[in-house]
């Protein structure tokens, strides 16, 4: 899906009753790669949990 990906964003999309659980994830692997996840339905940047 990503292999031929660029430019400054990804935008993903989800299901609003798999967000929290979809959203943590794509938070941690952004953060895995150095990149920071934002959640423009909250206006702000997403953080990593080590839950």
């Amino acid at each position: 899906m990503l292999d031929d990906a660029s430019g400054p964003l990804i935008y993903l999309t989800m299901p609003y009753e798999s967000a929290g659980e979809l959203s943590a994830e794509a938070a941690r692997l952004a953060a895995e790669h150095g990149l920071i996840c934002y959640d423009p339905q909250s206006e702000h940047l997403r953080p990593v949990h080590d839950d």
